[in-house]
């Protein structure tokens, strides 16, 4: 029982932080509020809950 709820905990840190932006789109990256920079296409790696980023 204990594998399954960090497995899921794992599954749901994994789907928070992983973000994908298709080769036309670019993305601003704010952490805690600030500009943290902008991103291009391809797999992003977000901290949940501390950095969000916009597609532009």
């Amino acid at each position: 029982m204990e594998f399954i709820m960090v497995l899921v905990a794992v599954v749901a840190f994994i789907g928070y932080s992983l973000r994908v932006l298709n080769e036309y789109e670019r993305g601003v990256v704010f952490r805690l509020g600030r500009v943290g920079g902008a991103r291009g296409p391809g797999v992003i790696f977000l901290i949940p809950f501390i950095d969000k980023m916009v597609r532009v």
